[in-house]
This record gives structure tokens, sequence and C-alpha cells, in this order.
């Protein structure tokens, strides 16, 4: 009895380890908490069922006296240390390029200031992106989380998305209605900043590059002279 007890808690601790990962994974953006507890229990309620039938059967093949029987009682010690070490390992690789050592996810902050003299566009109108090689994150619908604000001759449009890995090129790309589209490339962050990163906002710069329908990508125009500033809070 004790074999099937055994062996249903490590069915229940690596069903749940699998479960919480796999939820993490299909969620809308990592770190949903819903969707890994959701993951754990299903994961864990999976695991037990399955290895307690699996533990069952073997304490069954093998009864007290078996000559193989020790070698079931020392693969089921052994298992939990080894569940133990590999799940280590893959917690240190699956964590590897996380922005936060310690997980979670770090706020990027930004503002865009319009040409002198530009009207004040409606938060509606206003559609961004955050991009890396490893992440994309879009706004719920156009002007969610996004304020408009004059400043002295100077409309600025601020935002933040948050980000969870670590990333050798940031880009936020900003359309104004049915406009073209800036993309600003964040080349004053490096790919992990450090605890602390980024109290004050970075230098104003211009965008990359400007695309418009149906037309190759192009540098912008001296009228198109939008500039951007940023931060990422990494406490």
């Amino acid at each position: 009895m004790v074999i099937i007890v055994i062996w249903v808690l490590l069915g229940a601790v690596g069903g749940a380890m699998l479960g919480g990962t796999l939820g993490d994974a299909s969620a809308n953006h990592a770190g949903d908490i819903g969707a890994i507890f959701g993951g754990l229990v299903i994961g864990a309620s999976i695991g037990a069922v399955l290895a307690g039938l699996a533990g069952r059967a073997l304490n069954r093949k093998f009864p007290d006296g078996s000559p193989r029987r020790r070698w079931l009682v020392l693969g089921t010690w052994m298992t939990p240390v080894i569940l133990v070490v590999g799940g280590f390992l893959f917690e240190a690789i699956r964590t590897a390029d996380e922005l936060k050592p310690g997980g979670g996810s770090a706020w990027l902050m930004y503002e865009v200031r319009l040409p002198a003299g530009t009207p004040a566009p409606a938060a509606t109108a206003l559609v961004t992106e955050f991009r890396t090689e490893k992440e994309t994150r879009k706004q719920s619908f156009p002007g969610h989380d996004v304020a408009v604000e004059r400043v002295g001759d100077r409309v600025v449009i601020k935002g933040s998305f948050e980000s969870y890995k670590t990333a050798q090129r940031r880009v936020l790309r900003l359309r104004i209605g049915d406009g073209a589209t800036h993309e600003f490339v964040l080349k004053l962050m490096p790919p992990r900043p450090p605890s602390g990163y980024a109290k004050a906002f970075s230098e104003w710069h211009g965008a990359e590059r400007v695309e418009e329908a149906d037309k190759p990508p192009r540098p912008p125009l001296p009228d198109e002279a939008l500039e951007i500033r940023y931060k990422m809070d990494i406490t």
C-alpha cells in the first residue's frame, strides 16, 4: 500500500509541474495565475490517477517476497530524487531568458511626442504594439492604456507594455488613425536591464522607419519627426 501511495504523490507532483507549465504556455500572456492554477489542478489530478494505477499494477506484479521487489522499492524511492533534480534543471533552462531573475513582468513605459503644432489625436485613434524576437504585445483595443497630453506646443502620447523576456531588439510601433505606422527601435536599452535600471527616461530619438500600406518601409520625412523616449522599471 505504501508503494501505491508514494506513486500517487509522485504522479500528482509531476502532473502539477507539467500542467502548470502547459497552462502558462497556453495562456494569453505569461504569468497568468488563473491558467497556471488550472493547469496545476488538472495536471495533478491526471498524474495522481495514472501514477496510482501504474503503482497498483506494479505492486501486484512484484508482491512481497518477489526477487524483483527490491528494484521496485529502490525505483520508487529514487524517483523523487530524479524528479527534484530534473525539475530544478528544467526550471533553470525555462527561466534562462526571463527578464527578471525571480520571474514576473517588467513595465516598459514610453512617451511619443508629435511635431510642434500637430493637433492632438483622439486616444481611440491610437494603435500601438511592442515587439521583440520573443514577444509581441498588442493593445486589447485602440486607445487602451494610452493617454494623450499637451506639453507646451507639443502633443505627447503616453503608454506602457508588460514584458517578460530578455531581448536583443525591442521595437515599438505606433499608428494614428489610418495614417502610416512609425517604428521606433528602443536601442538605448540592454538585453536584460539590471535591477533598479532606468529610473529616468532615455533621451528623445526619432523613428527608425515608416510603413505605409502597400509600400516598402522608408525613413521618416521631415514633417514626420515623431520622437520617443522610454524607460523600463526593473525592481
